[in-house]
């Protein structure tokens, strides 16, 4: 098992309360996984009215299979697979993805840790937010994905997989080349300093981005 945090806790709490038919507690499911949800579903779209319909059906599943949910599970990480599950579909529909069948390059990169990163106070933190967030932006859709999986959805490589149906490799690969994408962008802008603390700078720009989002 994984290590519950108090909010996986509380949302574990929650679906029990859901099983036994409280209607309350899927209102209050709905208050705190929808902000997170919501914000993959659009970076991963680029469209609030997709994402919006992506969360509706997400929790048309969620009530569907609420008697299967495995509470000793992370509840959080198994809803955020459903709606990038969803996402990913919806672009396949319309073809904007050749989401399977890329190049393998079977990159064997361990996911780098996810430090604490706090901006120096002399920075202008809204121009970093900016500027990071317009270069995950600019990513492929696929990479797109990843990185919002893995740095806001808090995911294992192994759960990215699952959601979006691709080998773990194809995830490992998406991952290695959308961080060298990132840092060559950084680099160019002059924030070689960044490099270093990649998957920490993209979790604090991410969360402040989707704290002013909601």
């Amino acid at each position: 098992g994984e290590i519950m945090t108090d909010e996986n806790k509380k949302i574990a709490r929650l679906v029990k309360q859901i099983q036994r038919g409280k209607q309350s507690a899927f209102e209050e499911f709905y208050k705190l996984t929808s902000p997170k949800a919501y914000f993959i579903a659009l970076k991963i779209t680029q469209n609030e009215h997709d994402a919006e319909d992506i969360l509706q059906e997400s929790y048309i599943k969620v009530l569907e299979k609420i008697d299967e949910i495995d509470i000793s599970q992370n509840v959080n990480s198994w809803f955020l697979k459903i709606v990038a599950n969803k996402s990913k579909n919806l672009l396949k529909s319309r073809n904007h993805l050749a989401f399977e069948g890329e190049e393998e390059n079977f990159f064997d990169e361990i996911p780098e840790e996810k430090v604490e990163f706090s901006p120096e106070e002399n920075l202008d933190q809204e121009e970093l937010r900016l500027e990071v967030m317009s270069a995950i932006d600019e990513l492929t859709a696929e990479k797109r994905a990843c990185i919002m999986m893995m740095y806001f959805g808090d995911m294992s490589v192994k759960e990215i997989a699952e959601s979006i149906e691709v080998p773990e490799s194809t995830v490992k690969n998406r991952l290695y080349t959308a961080r060298k994408d990132l840092r060559t962008k950084f680099e160019k802008n002059g924030n070689i300093l960044y490099g270093a603390a990649l998957g920490g700078l993209l979790i604090w720009a991410l969360n402040k981005t989707s704290v002013t989002a909601s």
